[in-house]
């Protein structure tokens, strides 16, 4: 399944993807940094937190960051699913997205970046275009915020797609610094659209 990990590009430009929310942990410090940072990202928003927690879907897509979907429930066996019934989850989360948001999302980001034939062909049936990523942050199982922010410095390239998740107390730690960091090495922080 094609599917889009980075951008071949000299340009430094670079994305910030973030998964698995919206979680009042910590999506909300997340979305405040990114404003007063004045940067864009995207979050694929897992369907069913995005349902339980709409303030924030609605807060992160106010200010201007991409929403795609990350499936409806993210389940641990999602990728053993039929395509039939991936396409329904993922119809799930477009219903959502739709009623709350008035958008028709266009992005997908698989459930643990697992990719297969029967998910393929459910991703082919909504049209969406599949997102992986080229530097993973590696931030659900971090211990150490300043280990984590020098692997993120060292990974830093053109045309990277960075992969954090915004339900992680580490990620809100590195985040600021992370972005002081590439802003000071002339990359520009843009929004995958772009």
């Amino acid at each position: 399944m094609k599917t889009i990990c980075k951008v071949d590009t000299v340009e430094k430009k670079i994305a910030l993807t973030f998964d698995d929310g919206p979680l009042n942990n910590y999506t909300p410090q997340i979305l405040s940094i990114l404003e007063t940072c004045k940067v864009k990202a995207t979050f694929f928003c897992i369907g069913k937190n995005a349902a339980t927690h709409a303030d924030l879907l609605k807060w992160a897509h106010q200010q201007g960051h991409i929403i795609g979907s990350h499936s409806y429930n993210h389940s641990f066996w999602f990728d053993l699913l039929s395509s039939k019934k991936m396409e329904a989850d993922l119809q799930q989360a477009h219903n959502l997205f739709k009623e709350e948001l008035g958008l028709n999302v266009k992005w997908f980001r698989p459930p643990y970046g697992v990719t297969n034939p029967n998910l393929k062909k459910a991703v082919e049936r909504m049209g969406y275009t599949a997102i992986g990523w080229n530097v993973r942050s590696m931030d659900t199982v971090a211990k150490d915020e300043l280990v984590l922010l020098n692997k993120l410095k060292q990974s830093l390239k053109p045309g990277a797609i960075f992969l954090f998740h915004d339900t992680m107390p580490v990620t809100v730690k590195v985040l600021p610094d992370f972005i002081s960091y590439t802003q000071e090495q002339g990359y520009e922080i843009t929004s995958l659209d772009k």
